[in-house]
């Protein structure tokens, strides 16, 4: 049975639920006398990596499975966690170093080489990389084992500018991933939004009532550079970045059942927002900057907030803070449809495991921000993610201007900052800004029909 708890807590945790992760973790440990070590240390990492989720302490998760590492070397689990800290810390070396550790224990460990290929660059097909290439022909894998596997080797191909057989698996991680994506329901979505514009009404709303100037919110599309934008903000001394907050979408959540129930009807999550008054939204906009508040000591000026789904609640940020900022990230479809492609994001980017998906995706999504930001009177900044690396210094310093920030030179080089980053641009987020990756469709070019047929089409 406490075996059971731990596997069902971690299935918690691979889906995000990190605090029913760490009740299942903490009841597991109040009897951990009566366990078999291997269960006791499953919750010991359990625990951990749950609570560095749920309140971002970096130190104190690294100290933890340091001090398991040097109790249970022997474990697997304890290994690759703590690789995955280092990673998310920069430190590069000692988590490429711990993947193989955790690979040397567990050979087959796939989600450890998928990370290990993630922070490596390859000249030459290694004998881990050539074993893995071995087994991906067998086929006699999971799902699970096979989206990380696949995903991993891809990577080793692009890096050798094996481009047909890097996407080849890349589709094969992606068709592995679970979900499905609905065009219909993101038509809805934007038709919705387009009929309240059309009646002018959402700027007669009254706001929270927080003045508030610290919110900074980064929205676009996945892999279209909002990571680098934090991380360039995050070198300043007066802002607090703060990564992938879920606030906003719980608020989002608790409002449109609180809304519901007072309309005795189900409501829509734009519908649960304009219904809502200025007495109910206030005290969730207090609750989110006392979050932010306690995720860290020193003070600052302005926090950021990157969650890429937040481009659907620029509407909710208006309401609960109209003094925020938002900064709007584009990108070159073609090259963003790639770079997510080739990456393993959670189950709510399921628009991501098809090209025909992601093309519909993004063009919605654009046609959402563009209608938000003619019914908003907000601060809004869009930026080019083609010029900010093409010409950094003058993009960096319209941003710090529209941050009302003064201009510090360590913003030019997010690379030096120890900024925990805990997303899938860990690595590259770690260099410094560069234009590397543009035009990176171009040697995808020939796959990408679905894609283009997609964008082009009216």
């Amino acid at each position: 049975m406490k075996n059971a708890n731990v596997q069902q807590g971690w299935e918690e945790f691979a889906h995000g639920n990190f605090r029913k992760a760490l009740n299942s973790a903490e009841a597991v440990l109040t009897v951990a006398q009566t366990h078999r070590p291997v269960v006791r240390i499953q919750a010991e990492v359990l625990r951990a990596m749950s609570r560095y989720w749920l309140d971002a302490n970096l130190d104190l998760a690294l100290r933890t499975l340091k001090k398991l590492q040097k109790q249970a070397p022997q474990f697997p689990i304890v290994q690759y966690h703590l690789a995955t800290l280092y990673a998310y810390a920069g430190q590069m070396e000692e988590a490429r170093n711990t993947f193989r550790e955790a690979l040397k224990l567990a050979p087959n460990h796939f989600g450890a080489f998928h990370r290990l290929a993630w922070i490596t660059k390859y000249e030459r097909i290694d004998p881990l990389a050539q074993r893995m290439i071995e087994t991906a022909r067998r086929g006699d894998l999971s799902d699970a084992d096979g989206r990380t596997l696949h995903n991993g080797i891809a990577k080793v191909y692009s890096d050798l500018s094996e481009y047909e057989l890097a996407f080849k698996h890349a589709l094969a991680a992606k068709k592995r991933c679970e979900g499905s994506y609905s065009s219909q329901s993101m038509t809805d979505r934007l038709t919705s939004l387009q009929n309240l514009g059309a009646t002018g009404s959402f700027r007669d709303l009254p706001p929270s009532g927080n003045g508030s100037e610290k919110p900074l919110f980064i929205v676009g599309l996945a892999r279209s550079g909002t990571t680098l934008v934090e991380t360039i903000l995050g070198r300043h001394r007066d802002v607090r970045a703060c990564g992938e907050l879920s606030e906003l979408q719980d608020i989002e959540k608790a409002l449109t059942d609180e809304m519901s129930q007072r309309a005795g009807k189900s409501l829509t999550e734009l519908q649960a927002t304009v219904m809502a008054t200025s007495e109910d939204l206030r005290p969730h906009a207090e609750h989110m900057l006392e979050h932010v508040q306690g995720l860290g000591k020193g003070r600052y000026r302005l926090f950021t907030d990157k969650m890429p789904t937040n481009g659907f609640r620029l509407g909710l940020m208006a309401r609960l803070f109209p003094n925020a900022r938002i900064v709007f990230l584009r990108r070159d479809l073609r090259d963003c449809a790639i770079s997510s492609l080739f990456t393993l994001l959670p189950n709510a980017y399921t628009y991501t495991q098809r090209l025909d998906w992601f093309g519909h995706y993004a063009k919605t999504y654009y046609q959402i921000i563009e209608t938000w930001r003619d019914m908003l009177d907000i601060r809004f900044l869009e930026i080019n993610y083609e010029e900010l690396v093409g010409d950094p210094e003058p993009q960096v310093r319209r941003l710090l201007d529209f941050a009302g920030l003064e201009f510090q030179a360590s913003c030019l080089h997010p690379e030096g900052g120890d900024n925990q980053i805990k997303t899938s641009s860990v690595f590259q987020a770690r260099q410094s800004i560069n234009s590397r990756s543009v035009g990176r469709w171009k040697n995808y070019e020939p796959w990408l029909g679905p894609l283009n047929e997609v964008l082009e089409a009216d």
